[in-house]
This record gives C-alpha cells, sequence and structure tokens, in this order.
C-alpha cells in the first residue's frame, strides 16, 4: 500500500473538509471531524491509532466513504477509538476482485473490511450512537481477530450498523464485546461467527435489534471459546433468517429475558436452530438457553438440543416450534425445562432416549405430535397437551418412563402409544382427553400405572399392563386388552358397557378382582372391578374363560384369554343376552359350591350356584343388553321360561331334577310379581 501520501494529525483538529486523498488517513491523536465528506482513496486504509489512544470522531453528519478498509487499533502502533454521531456515516467499500488485498503492519487487509483490534495484543473500540448514524461494512467486521487482542462495539440511540459478515474473538486468547442498545438502535447482518476461540459478549438491549438475512449464525463454534448472548427488554429482538448455532465445538451461553425475542426462521431448506453439539459431531460444545419473564420469547421453525445443553423457559417465557431433545448416543444429556406459571413451549416436542423433558411449577407445553423416552411433569396447573399423537418410546434394553404427579395434568385428543419397556404413570395427577372426548386408543407393549388417587378414562386400551394403586385410584375404559391387570391399595377399574379382555392372567385370578368389584352388588370395591353400568337392576360384571380361537368385540381372542364385560346377570357365555344356554348352565351346576363361577352359574360371587343365581336367570330370561346401554326383550322367549326350564332338566339326575323343580316354582311365583 502507498505510504508516502499519509495524512497525520499531529495535534487535536476539527476537519471541515470535502476532498479525495490518494493514501491512507492515519489519525494518531484525538481527531474530531464535525460535517463535510471525504472521499478516500480505494486502495486506501482509515486508521485510528497510536500511543496515546487516539480517538476519531465523526458528528453533524460527517459522511467519510470508500474507504478500501479500517483500522481501530493495531498491533504496531497503539490502541485506538472511534466515535460516529449526530447523523454520521462510514461506508466501507468492497471492491472486485475480493482476492486482493494489501498489508497494514504487517495483516492482510481485504476490500471493505474493518477490524477493530488489528493484531496480536491490540485494542479498538467504535460506537455508533444516534438516529440516523450509519456503519455500512460492505463486507468483514472484525472484532478482536487476531491472538490477545480485544474490541468493543457499541450501537447505541437508534444507530444503524451494518456489515456483510460479523466476526467476534477468531482466535485463542482474544475477546470482543458488542452491544446494541436502545430503540431504533440495529446491526444488519448476512453472517454472524460469534466466537471462534475466544470470548465474546454480546447483548441487545433496550429495544436494540439484530437482522441477519444471509448465512445464518454461529455462537461458540470452536473449542476453548466461551459466548454470552443477552437478549433484554421488550423491543428487543434478534431476527434470523436461516439459522443458527449456540455451542457447537464451546460454550454458549443465552439468555432472553425481559421481553426481549430470538426468531430463527429457518427460511432454507435443512436449517434450524441447534442447541449444542449435533448430530454425532462428537465434539465438546454445549449452550444454555433461558428464555425468562413475561413477554420473552425464541420461536423457530425446528430447533434441536444437543449434549449436556440445556433449554429452559422460566417466569412466563415462551418457546415457539418444533423441537427434538438429545439425538441419542451422539447426544446425551440434554433437557428442556419449562417451569412456572405462564411459561409454555407451543410445538411438537420429540424427546430421544438420553434427553430428558421437565415441566413444572405450573408450566405448559401445546404439542400437536409428541413422543418421549423420559418425561416428567409435576404440580398444580403443569399441564402437556397433546392435540393428536403421543408416543413413549423404548428400546429393548433400555427402559423408559413418563411421569404426571402432583396434580399436573396429560392431555391427549388422538392415540397414546406406549411402547414395549416404557412406562406412563399417573400419580396423583389427570391423564384426560379434549373436550372430555375419550375416544382415542391407548396401544402398546408398555404399562399404564394410576396411583395415588389419580383418575384416568378412556375409551379403549391394548397394552401389556394396568396398575392401579392408591386410594381412590380409578381406571374407567371401554373394550380393551391387557397382559395383566394389577389393583392394589384400593385401586379399581370400572368398565363402560364393552368388554376387557385379559390374556395373561387365570379364570381364578380374574374372578377375585371381579369378586372384590362386586361389593354386595354396589360394585365400587376396592382392589376390583367395577361399572356405573351395573348399578342398574339386573346387570351385573361377568368374566368367562374362553376356550376359542377367533374375535370378541372387535378383538383377537386365544384359549385360555379371560373375558370380563358389563352384561346382564345370568349371562353366562358374555353374549349380552340371556337364553337357554345359559338356563342349561345354570340347571347342570346348581347347587354347587366351593369353586362356582360365573360362567357355571355363580352371578353374585359367593362361590355357589343356587337360587339367588337362578332367580337372576328368570328375570333376565330373553332379554339382550344393547351397546348404547338399553334393554330389549324377547317377549316370546321370556314366556317360555317355565317349559325352557323342563327341557334343561331332562339330562340331570331325577333327584337333583325333582328338587329344580320346586325351585322353578318359587321363581315362577318371584316373576309374577
Amino acid at each position: 500500500m502507498n505510504r508516502s501520501k499519509i495524512l497525520r494529525a499531529t495535534a487535536f483538529v476539527t476537519f471541515c473538509l470535502t476532498g479525495l486523498i490518494q493514501a491512507d488517513v492515519v489519525i494518531t491523536t484525538d481527531t474530531v471531524q464535525d460535517g463535510g465528506v471525504l472521499t478516500v482513496d480505494p486502495i486506501g486504509a482509515l486508521a485510528v491509532h497510536g500511543a496515546t489512544e487516539p480517538q476519531l470522531t465523526l458528528t453533524n453528519g460527517a459522511t467519510w466513504t470508500g474507504v478500501y478498509a479500517v483500522v481501530v487499533g493495531t498491533q504496531e502502533s497503539g490502541d485506538g477509538h472511534m466515535r460516529i454521531d449526530s447523523g454520521s456515516a462510514v461506508v466501507v467499500e468492497h471492491v472486485e476482485p475480493h482476492q486482493n488485498f494489501d498489508t497494514y503492519d504487517g495483516i492482510n487487509l481485504y476490500p471493505g473490511d474493518a477490524h477493530i483490534g488489528l493484531g496480536e495484543g491490540s485494542s479498538g473500540t467504535l460506537v455508533v450512537h444516534g438516529a440516523g448514524t450509519t456503519w455500512y461494512n460492505k463486507h468483514s467486521l472484525v472484532l478482536a481477530g487476531f491472538a490477545n487482542s480485544h474490541a468493543e462495539v457499541n450501537v447505541e440511540a437508534g444507530a444503524l450498523l451494518r456489515a456483510s459478515n460479523l466476526y467476534m474473538a477468531q482466535n485463542p486468547n482474544t475477546s470482543a464485546s458488542m452491544t446494541v442498545t436502545g430503540a431504533g438502535s440495529k446491526l444488519r447482518l448476512q453472517s454472524a461467527s460469534i466466537g471462534n476461540g475466544g470470548t465474546a459478549n454480546m447483548l441487545i438491549d433496550a429495544g436494540g435489534m439484530v437482522e441477519s438475512i444471509g448465512f445464518g449464525a454461529e455462537l461458540a463454534n470452536d473449542v476453548n471459546t466461551h459466548v454470552s448472548l443477552v437478549i433484554r427488554g421488550v423491543g428487543s429482538n434478534w431476527t434470523e433468517y436461516t439459522g443458527m448455532s449456540m455451542g457447537f465445538d464451546g460454550e454458549a451461553d443465552v439468555r432472553v429475558e425481559g421481553g426481549g425475542q430470538l426468531w430463527v426462521k429457518n427460511s432454507v431448506q435443512n436449517s434450524a436452530a441447534f442447541i449444542g453439539d449435533w448430530v454425532g459431531h462428537d465434539g465438546p460444545g454445549t449452550a444454555a438457553f433461558t428464555i425468562t419473564g413475561a413477554g420473552s420469547t425464541f420461536r423457530a421453525n425446528r430447533f434441536f438440543v444437543g449434549r449436556e445443553s440445556t433449554l429452559i423457559a422460566e417466569q412466563a417465557g415462551r418457546i415457539l416450534g418444533n423441537g427434538v431433545v438429545g439425538n441419542g448416543d451422539a447426544a446425551p444429556g440434554s433437557s428442556v425445562t419449562i417451569r412456572g406459571p405462564g411459561s409454555r413451549w407451543d410445538g411438537d416436542a420429540f424427546i430421544s432416549r438420553t434427553a430428558t423433558l421437565l415441566v413444572e411449577l405450573g408450566g405448559e407445553i401445546n404439542s400437536i405430535d409428541a413422543s418421549a423416552f423420559h418425561a416428567i411433569v409435576k404440580d398444580t396447573s403443569s399441564a402437556w397437551n397433546v392435540a393428536d399423537e403421543l408416543k413413549i418410546e423404548a428400546e429393548p434394553e433400555t427402559a423408559s418412563d413418563v411421569l404426571i404427579q402432583n396434580n399436573a395434568t396429560l392431555t391427549v385428543n388422538g392415540s397414546t402409544t406406549i411402547e414395549s419397556n416404557a412406562t406412563l404413570t399417573i400419580d396423583h395427577a389427570n391423564f384426560t382427553r379434549f373436550a372430555g372426548n375419550a375416544t382415542a386408543p391407548i396401544t402398546g407393549g408398555g404399562r399404564l400405572k394410576i396411583l395415588n388417587g389419580s383418575s384416568v378414562h378412556f375409551q379403549s386400551a391394548n397394552i401389556d399392563a394396568l396398575e392401579v394403586s392408591g386410594a381412590d385410584s380409578l381406571a374407567r375404559g371401554g373394550t380393551s386388552k391387557f397382559r395383566t391387570m394389577i389393583l392394589t391399595s384400593g385401586g379399581r377399574f370400572s368398565t363402560y358397557d364393552d368388554g376387557v379382555i385379559i390374556t395373561g392372567m387365570s379364570e381364578a385370578e380374574v374372578t377375585q378382582l371381579v369378586a372384590n368389584g362386586y361389593n354386595n352388588g354396589a360394585w365400587d370395591g376396592v382392589n376390583g372391578i367395577g361399572s356405573t353400568l351395573a348399578d342398574n337392576d339386573g346387570y351385573a360384571i361377568g368374566v368367562a374363560s374362553n376356550n376359542t380361537t377367533g374375535t370378541w368385540l372387535g378383538l383377537p381372542i386365544s384359549p385360555t384369554d379371560q373375558m370380563i364385560a358389563a352384561t346382564l346377570a345370568g349371562d353366562t357365555d358374555l353374549s349380552f343376552s340371556v337364553n337357554f344356554t345359559d338356563l342349561l348352565v345354570v340347571a347342570q351346576h346348581y347347587n354347587t359350591s366351593g369353586d362356582t363361577t360365573w360362567d357355571e352359574g355363580d352371578f353374585n360371587y359367593d362361590n355357589q350356584t343356587d337360587f339367588n343365581d337362578l332367580l337372576a336367570v328368570a328375570q333376565n330370561y330373553g332379554l339382550s343388553a344393547l351397546s348404547d346401554g338399553s334393554i330389549t326383550i324377547d317377549q316370546s322367549l321370556h314366556s317360555r321360561f317355565d317349559s325352557d326350564w323342563q327341557s334343561a332338566l331332562m339330562g340331570i339326575p331325577e333327584p337333583t331334577s325333582l328338587m329344580l323343580l320346586g325351585a322353578v316354582a318359587i321363581v315362577l311365583s318371584r316373576r309374577a310379581h
């Protein structure tokens, strides 16, 4: 670079010039340009540095343009400071080809670049102040680009700073800080690399704005790098049009607080917000991202939380967007926490097996679809609302669990899938359907646990195990299938006017559960199976052991499966009608005791088939229970009870048949009344 024509200010000077200077402009003492237009040689640099740390001030509409590069503070010549205010402007041109460069103090300068702190050990500051004041860097703005250098930039009071690329703390032992503060203050970029070896701090405050419209932003993208980003106050925001990574190889600490906003628009395909290391990179990077305070918002079409990284919304902070938390073994230790009243995450939530989700103290998640290996939703007013499908995932070698506890609520409008080796636990909490709609099924090979006073209603379920434990704990379901049902410590299961299949328990074990629920016909006994339908006259809950392969109530059924249904007393085969088949069973087992079952004519679970059971058949003979709970009657069959009873006795030995003839006379007199 031509160093023969250099303007050196040797005293405090005020410039009011319009002209062309064919060389570098080097400021070595405090200097003010008050108004005027200065056009610098397209191959010239504007440099501010010196032993006394000089400051160059542009004020009252002063304009410097056409600068090849700007340097504030250098390694060889000392530190420097620059201030632009009162409607002044600096334009750092970008001339082609960009590969052309020259040197300043032995360091390459490219067209359109500005360095705040150029060279090892240097320090520089830049202040852009006031409405109408602008700095336009048509290529790269570099803050502390060399080892042991330091830089500070403040954009304030409505000023505008534009740069194609922003680089901060780009080497080890560098430090850089930037503030964008005050209503109307704005930083506009194509891309940003904040912390790539050093320490970088960025504050967007009191209505300041950052807009990045090109190639994304990277925070803490190298090892041994620490970056702090704070977006604070109503009106303060960062809008990122492409993607953003936080803590890919370094450490990023990001806070959105006091009504600030961060919006990653993901306008380019496959772009997203990445919080921490991701996709098996296996680097040391981590990120801690907190959204705190009413009005504080993080929005992204998609975001990912990587290894050992955290995303927290608290004190009414909000997250909007679909998120993936963890990436299996590639991203262990990642977590999302939604904490406190008004704190919300609106978006689909996918929680991997090495990650955790915590919703507490009144926090809320609203998803369309969601899946999780591990999640806890706890405390009064805390809620997870899923508009469509919830899947609780697991792997054969790794058990998983989702816990809803302490008065929290899980609401699922669509299906709930609990995979094998997974458990959904409702512990002193609520598991409901939107608008009371309980039609969606619960499926999978996992376990549903309802504990300590919780109440869960579902239309259908087909899972491995149902466990209901604790006083006032209740599961109420329609047509369902379980391998096992465990009712302990006061827990109850109540069936609708449907049926239940249990595949992994004996008839005696299932009968005992129904007998516990019978409670002298009230059908509300603890540790038992009951039904509000069974409260109706003529109804009871029956148990039958299946002996064929086929379907029952639309569900596949195998031999030795146990069938349970709220049906008419006397319906021995759970066909939902009482007819000659049932009458014959009672006749064949009449006056037997000790171990008789429902399908042997014991309809009140007193372990015997006797007159009371015969009376139940007589009263319901010819009746059928419909799926809506109503009853129809076949009057012809009902009126033939006495003759059908005679036919049923034909195959019974004479002493027993004579006794039964006496019994039927009493039955007929009861029916007449």
